[in-house]
C-alpha cells in the first residue's frame, strides 16, 4: 500500500534532522528543525522550515529567522482554530543545539535541553510564551520523587552534567511547582550549617557538607522514634535520602540525610544522620531503599562512580530522635545476611515493600564462578553486565520482624532469600531487560514503567524504554507471609493509545490516589529530563473492560438493543467515576452496511454505569468494535448476529408459477417470503393461510380502471402451507374445475401480503374421450349443393372444456359407399372453449360415412346421405331454361343493383361536400368574429345545423376543449375529414348516429380517430369496405 512520492524541488535542500512536521491545508507538509544551510564542513546550524506540497509534489526550504532558535526533538503543534486568521501553532522544548562539531566526550559542544514555549501565527515569526509560575529546570536527572499528603517532593538531580541540591515541591490539587527555602541542619548537635541557613540551594556549602548530588534514594519515614514535633496538618512525615554521586568525591556517598517539608514556608535538611555502628555501605548510587517501620532497607547498586556493584541488603535503624532538641539524630547500619544461593550484583533496578522485598529487573554483573571480583574491576565491569527483567522476593524471618526496631540487639536471625518464577502473560508477552525502571506498589500490582536497555537482546546500543507492565505479586487467595508466593506469577503489558512520557530511565516515581506521578529521568539520546506525568489509574483499562449481555451476541432487527459495558481499572477494581469514554461501532460482514451505538453513563453511588443502545434496520452478521481512545476492550471486536423483526404481511412477497397458472388435476405451487418492516426475510413464525376463491364466472377486467377485479366466489377453499424454518413457505393445492381464481395469501390473521390476492388461470386438463360429444343438424341432415356443420366439443376427465385453442387436432374424414371418397369440400374452425365447428359441402346426392377423430385417441362415425336439392326434369327445354336462362337473369339482375347503388353514392358524397363547403364557411364566419372581439363568447349553439346534429368541425372543437383530443390530433383529424378519409367519415357517421350520451360518443370517436392516425402515421392499410386501401402517411 505504500508508494514513494518523488518531490520536484524548488530551493536548495538541506538535510534536517530532529524535525516536527504538521498538515498543512489538507495537502502539504510543513517541517520545522534544524540544518546546516552554510557550506560543507560549516559547523553552524540554523532553524529551518520545509514546506512539501503533495498536491503540486513540489518542495522548499527556507531559514526561520525570527524569534526560534536552533532546536531539535521539539514538539510542534496546531491549535483548533475556527477562522484562519485566528491560527497558533506551538513549539516547546527540545535539545538546543549551536555548532555540529562533537567534543572529546562525544557530547555535541554547547548543548542543552530547552523548556521553553514558543507560538507561531504564521509559522514564520515567533515568539516566546510566558508561562506563569516557576518550574524545574530543563535539565533534570537522577533526582529523588517521594510523596507526602498533596505535595510531592523532588530533591537534587544532575543539572547540565552537574549535580544540584535543589529542592521543589509540586501541590497536587493546583498542579503548580514550588521551588522551596531551606536550612541545612547538622544532625549532631542540631547547628545551622554556615551560608546554608535559608536558600534555594546550598550553591557555597562548608567542606564538610555535600549535598548537591544525584543517583540518591528518597523514602517517606514510617517509624515512630523519629518524632518532629509539629502537627501533621502542618508538617508532613520526614523523608530519608541516602547516598548518591557529587563532584567532591571520587565515591558515591555514605550518608543519610531528612528532609522536613511543611505546607508552606521554610524546609529543613537535617544530617548527615549520625551511624553508632562500626560499619556502613560504604555509599551507593543508583541503588534502592524501602522502610519497614524505624529501620531504612537499601539493597544493590554502585560502590565506584561507574562500576564495583553490590549484592548486600543493609537496614538502618533510626533512634529514638525529637526535633528541637540537643540531642543528635542518629541510629546504627547492619548488614542483613541472605541465605540460599548467592544474590546477582545488581544496579539500577527497582524494590518494593509488600511483605517482603521485591527485586525487579536491573543491570546485573554476570562473572563466571570464581571470577565475581571482576565486577569491581573497572577494566572488567562493562563487559560483564548485562540487563535482566528478573525478579527475586527477599522473606523475612519472624525473629528479625520482632527486632527491628531494637537498635543494638545481634539477634536479627536469618532471611530467606529466592528467585521468584515469572512467565508470559496471556499475550506472550515478557518486558525486555533493563536497569533504572520506575517501579510502583499498588495493593497486589507492582507497575513498571521505562527503564535503560538494549534495542535488541545481548548486543546492541542502549535505549530509552517507555513500555509499561503489570506484575500481580499474588493471587487474591494468597494473602502472603509464611511460605510466600507459589506458582509462576505472570507479566501482562499496559498499553494506551495517545499521548504518553517518552522513554526514560532512573524516573522518580510516586502515587497519590487516584494517580501515579512519574518525575525526570534520563533519556540516551534526549539527555537529562524534566517533565512530571501522572497516569489515573482508577480510570477504567479498555483491556480490563468487557460488553455483557444478550445484545452483545444476537438482535432484533428494527428494534432497540442495549447490554452494558462492565468496567475495570489496570488493578481489576470497578472505577468509581464516569470519567471514560466508549466508541461503539458495527461493520457488516456479509455488506458494506455501518451503524454506531449510543453510549450513555450514569453514575451511581459505588460505580458508574454505561449503558450501549443501537439499533439495526438490516439483518446479518456484524462485526462490533468497542474501543475506548483508540483501544479495543477485551471482547472486542465480536460477532453480532442481527435476526428479522415482526412479520410484516404488507412487504412479504410471493414467488412462483403455481401463483398465477395451474393445470386442472395437476398439483402446483408457489413459494410466500416473510419480510419485516425494513422487508429483511422475517422469521415466518406466523400463521400463513392461502384462500383459493373461485372459479369466477363473467369479465374480471374492470373497464374503468382497467385492472382485473379478484373473484368473489362460488367456492373457497384452503391451500396446504408447509413452513421451512428460514422465513419462507412452500404452497400447494390442486383444483379440478378450469376457470379464474383469486389467491389470498394472508399472515398475522386475515393481513394480505404483498399484491394479494393474485389472479389465477386453471386450465383444462388433457382431452378425455368419454365426456367429448359431437352435435349439430349435419348429423342426421345434409343437403348436396348445400353445407351443413356439426359441433365438437373436447373436454377433460373433469368435464372442463378444453380451453386451450389450436391443442386439439380435428380430422374429418368422409368415404363413400362404395369405399372410394365422397365428392365433399369440408371447412373447420375453432371458437371459444374448446368448441370447434365442421362444415362440409356435398357436391353430389350420394350417401357415405363420416368419420370425425380428435387427437387421433377418440372418434365418431355418422352417415352422411345428402338430399337432392332440384328433382330431374324430364323436358329437355326446361332444363335448357334453367341452366342458361337462369344464370344470365341473375347477372342482368347484379348488374342493375350494382348502377342503383353506384348512383346513390354519388348523390350521397355530394350532399356531403356541399354540407362541408358550408361548415368552412361557417367556420370562417366564427374565427373572423373571433377576432373582431376577443372578449365576445362564443355562442356554440350557433354550431348546429337545422338537422340536429353537430357539424364535424364543430365536433372536432369541442373534443379538443373537452381534452378528447389534443389540438395536433384535432388538426390531423380536419386533414383526414377534408381528404375524404372513407374510415375517419364512417366513424363521424356512427358518432351521429349514436344514442349514447355525448361524453360516451366523443371517448368512442376519439379512440378510433387516434388508432386511424396511427395506422396513417405508420403507413398502414386501412379497412374500406371489404377491400384493403393504402393510405399515404401523412406528417401531424
Amino acid at each position: 500500500p505504500w508508494s514513494l512520492i518523488q518531490p520536484v524541488s524548488t530551493a536548495t535542500m538541506f538535510p534536517m534532522y530532529g524535525s516536527r512536521g504538521i498538515l498543512w491545508e489538507g495537502h502539504s507538509v510543513v517541517s520545522v528543525g534544524v540544518a546546516s544551510p552554510g557550506t560543507a564542513g560549516s559547523p553552524q546550524v540554523a532553524m529551518m522550515r520545509m514546506d512539501a506540497n503533495f498536491g503540486t509534489r513540489s518542495m522548499g526550504m527556507q531559514e526561520v529567522s525570527a524569534g526560534l532558535p536552533p532546536l531539535s526533538y521539539h514538539t510542534l503543534h496546531q491549535l483548533p482554530a475556527e477562522d484562519d486568521n485566528e491560527r497558533v501553532w506551538v513549539l516547546f522544548g527540545g535539545e538546543l543545539r549551536q555548532s555540529q562539531r562533537s567534543g572529546e566526550d562525544g557530547h555535541l559542544l554547547t548543548e542543552s535541553v530547552s523548556n521553553a514555549l514558543f507560538s507561531s501565527n504564521n509559522l514564520e515569526e515567533w515568539r516566546t510564551v510566558i508561562v506563569p509560575g516557576p518550574k524545574p529546570e530543563g535539565n533534570y536527572w537522577g533526582a529523588s520523587l517521594v510523596g507526602m499528603g498533596e505535595l510531592l517532593v523532588v530533591f537534587g538531580g544532575q543539572d547540565s552534567y552537574s549535580p544540584h541540591s535543589r529542592l521543589w515541591t509540586f501541590e497536587i490539587t493546583s498542579s503548580r511547582w514550588h521551588k522551596r527555602v531551606y536550612a541545612a541542619v547538622n544532625a549532631a548537635d542540631g547547628s545551622v550549617y554556615d551560608s546554608c541557613a535559608a536558600v534555594e540551594e546550598c550553591a557555597n556549602p562548608p567542606p564538610q557538607l555535600n549535598l548537591a548530588r544525584y543517583g540518591h534514594s528518597s523514602v517517606v519515614y514510617s517509624g515512630t522514634k523519629v518524632q518532629v514535633g509539629v502537627a501533621a496538618s502542618e508538617l508532613g512525615l520526614p523523608i530519608v535520602f541516602y547516598g548518591g554521586v557529587s563532584e567532591e568525591h571520587d565515591r558515591p556517598v555514605d550518608e543519610i540525610w531528612v528532609i522536613l517539608v511543611p505546607r508552606t514556608g521554610q524546609c529543613t535538611l537535617l544530617g548527615p544522620v549520625v551511624n553508632s555502628g562500626p560499619s556502613s555501605p560504604g555509599g551507593l548510587a543508583l541503588h534502592t531503599a524501602a522502610m519497614m517501620s524505624d529501620a531504612l532497607f537499601v539493597f544493590g547498586g554502585l560502590r565506584q562512580m561507574q562500576f564495583d556493584s553490590s549484592n548486600e541488603l543493609w537496614a538502618f535503624t533510626f533512634a529514638e530522635y525529637v526535633a528541637g532538641s540537643t540531642q543528635s539524630m542518629s541510629g546504627t547500619w547492619r548488614q542483613v545476611p541472605l541465605s540460599g544461593d548467592a544474590m546477582p550484583r545488581v544496579w539500577g533496578h527497582s524494590m518494593v515493600m509488600f511483605n517482603e522485598l521485591w527485586i525487579i529487573g536491573g543491570s546485573v554483573c554476570e562473572a563466571e564462578e570464581g571470577e565475581e571480583a571482576r565486577c569491581a574491576s573497572e577494566d572488567d565491569f562493562e563487559q560483564l553486565q548485562q540487563t535482566t527483567m528478573s525478579v527475586w522476593s527477599i522473606e523475612f524471618v519472624d525473629e528479625m520482624l520482632e527486632n527491628l526496631g531494637k537498635e543494638n540487639t545481634t539477634a536479627w536471625g536469618g532471611e530467606g532469600r529466592k528467585e521468584t518464577t515469572t512467565g508470559y502473560g496471556e499475550d506472550n508477552s515478557f518486558p525486555p531487560g533493563r536497569r533504572g525502571a520506575a517501579c510502583i506498589l499498588l495493593e497486589n500490582s507492582l507497575l513498571m514503567f521505562g527503564g535503560i536497555g538494549k534495542e535488541a537482546e545481548g548486543d546492541g546500543p542502549e535505549i530509552a524504554l517507555d513500555d509499561f507492565f503489570r506484575l500481580k505479586l499474588r493471587d487474591d487467595n494468597n494473602v502472603g507471609g509464611g511460605g510466600g508466593w507459589q506458582g509462576v506469577m505472570e507479566w501482562g503489558p499496559l498499553s494506551f493509545p495517545g499521548e504518553k512520557p517518552s522513554g526514560r530511565g532512573h524516573a522518580g516515581v510516586v502515587v497519590r490516589e487516584p494517580y501515579v506521578y512519574f518525575f525526570a529521568g534520563d533519556s540516551v539520546m534526549e539527555g537529562e529530563l524534566a517533565d512530571m506525568w501522572r497516569f489515573d489509574y482508577m480510570s477504567a483499562y479498555p483491556p480490563r473492560c468487557q460488553a455483557v449481555g444478550e445484545a452483545t451476541q444476537s438482535a432484533v432487527a428494527n428494534e432497540e438493543m442495549e447490554f452494558t459495558i462492565e468496567t475495570r481499572t489496570v488493578l481489576g477494581k470497578t472505577p468509581h467515576s464516569c470519567s471514560s469514554e466508549f466508541t461503539v461501532e458495527f461493520h457488516g460482514l456479509q455488506s458494506s452496511s455501518f451503524l454506531s451505538g449510543q453510549v450513555s453513563k450514569e453514575q451511581l453511588p459505588d460505580r458508574c454505569r454505561y449503558s450501549v443502545r443501537y439499533m439495526s434496520t438490516l439483518i446479518g452478521v456484524f462485526q462490533m468494535q468497542i474501543t475506548s481512545g483508540g483501544q479495543p476492550i477485551h471482547n472486542s471486536p465480536m460477532e453480532v448476529k442481527v435476526h428479522p423483526g415482526p412479520t410484516f404481511p404488507a412487504n412479504s412477497v410471493a414467488t412462483g408459477l403455481g401463483l398465477t397458472a395451474c393445470q386442472a388435476g395437476v398439483q402446483c405451487g408457489f413459494n410466500v417470503y416473510a419480510r419485516d418492516e425494513r422487508r429483511n426475510q422475517g422469521l415466518g413464525d406466523d400463521r400463513l393461510r392461502v384462500l383459493i376463491v373461485g372459479p369466477c364466472i363473467g369479465d374480471r377486467l374492470d373497464p374503468v380502471t382497467n385492472l382485473l377485479s379478484p373473484c368473489t366466489g362460488p367456492d373457497t377453499l384452503v391451500a396446504f402451507s408447509r413452513y421451512n424454518y428460514d422465513g419462507s413457505y412452500r404452497v400447494s393445492y390442486t383444483l379440478t374445475a378450469a376457470g379464474n381464481y383469486s389467491m389470498n395469501v394472508l399472515l398475522r390473521g386475515n393481513h394480505h401480503i404483498e399484491g394479494s390476492p393474485f389472479l389465477s388461470t386453471v386450465t383444462a386438463s388433457d382431452i378425455h374421450p368419454d365426456l367429448t360429444w359431437i352435435y349439430g343438424r349435419g348429423l342426421s341432415y345434409s343437403e348436396a349443393g348445400l353445407s351443413s356443420n356439426v359441433y365438437v366439443q373436447t373436454r377433460d376427465e373433469f368435464g372442463n372444456n378444453i380451453s386451450m385453442q389450436g391443442a386439439d387436432t380435428i380430422v374429418p374424414t368422409f368415404v363413400g359407399d362404395d369405399g372410394g371418397e365422397m365428392q365433399v369440400r369440408v371447412r373447420q374452425q375453432a371458437l371459444e372453449g374448446g368448441l370447434y365447428e365442421i362444415i362440409y359441402y356435398p357436391f353430389t346426392d350420394d350417401p357415405g360415412m363420416a368419420d370425425i377423430s380428435v387427437n387421433g385417441i377418440w372418434s365418431m362415425q355418422f352417415n352422411v346421405t345428402p338430399q337432392a336439392v332440384f328433382s330431374p326434369q324430364e323436358n329437355v327445354a326446361e332444363s335448357l331454361r334453367l341452366i342458361i336462362f337462369a344464370p344470365i337473369a341473375c347477372f342482368v339482375f347484379g348488374v342493375g343493383t350494382a348502377l342503383v347503388v353506384n348512383r346513390v353514392q354519388a348523390l350521397h358524397r355530394k350532399k356531403k361536400q356541399e354540407r362541408e363547403k358550408e361548415e368552412k364557411g361557417a367556420l370562417q364566419g366564427e374565427n373572423e368574429g373571433d377576432g373582431d372581439d376577443e372578449n365576445n363568447p362564443r355562442d356554440d349553439a350557433g354550431d348546429e345545423p337545422d338537422g340536429g346534429g353537430m357539424q364535424p368541425e364543430s365536433v372536432i372543437r369541442e373534443m379538443v376543449q373537452k381534452s378528447f383530443l389534443s389540438a395536433e390530433e384535432g388538426t390531423q383529424a380536419r386533414e383526414l375529414l377534408k381528404a375524404e378519409d372513407p374510415v375517419a367519415i364512417r366513424a363521424l357517421d356512427t358518432y351521429h348516429e349514436s344514442t349514447e350520451e355525448d361524453a360516451k360518443k366523443m371517448a368512442v370517436l376519439a379512440h378510433r380517430l387516434k388508432k386511424i392516425l396511427f395506422l396513417v402515421d405508420d403507413g398502414l392499410e386501412v379497412a374500406q369496405g371489404g377491400a384493403r386501401v393504402p393510405v399515404e402517411p401523412r406528417q401531424g
